[in-house]
């Protein structure tokens, strides 16, 4: 269900290798005072260099799980978490990505396959 309702989880989509900024939370930091790590925030939000987390979906039963390599043309990324939807009915999950990719295509490498899946712009459920 937490995968339905679009909600990151800590250990998958935040972790101590996964920035506020790059899980696409930028929205809850201040930035007023300094902290540990706010030299790594600021640069990445001045820069806008940093991995990117989207959401996916797989029209498929193919599921994408954590650890599935993704290309986004010639960009790389990783399933951060990623199931079969019984509500939608298909393959959902978050892929963190090094860059903005420039296609909405992805392809998962999903037991020696490449599996075609595409990049959502919105929750999974409305």
């Amino acid at each position: 269900m937490r995968l339905e309702a679009s909600l990151p989880l800590y250990g998958f989509e935040l972790t101590e290798d996964i920035s506020p900024v790059e899980a696409g939370l930028k929205w809850t930091l201040s930035n007023k005072n300094e902290y540990r790590g706010s030299d790594v925030i600021n640069e990445q939000i001045r820069t806008g260099h940093h991995k990117i987390l989207k959401k996916f979906s797989i029209d498929s039963r193919n599921i994408a799980r954590t650890g599935t390599k993704v290309k986004a043309g010639n960009i790389n990324g990783i399933v951060t978490s990623g199931n079969f939807s019984p509500i939608l009915q298909k393959s959902i999950g978050f892929v963190l990505l090094e860059s903005q990719p420039d296609t909405d295509l992805l392809e998962f490498e999903i037991r020696g396959k490449f599996i075609e899946g595409n990049i959502l712009k919105k929750r999974f459920l409305s």
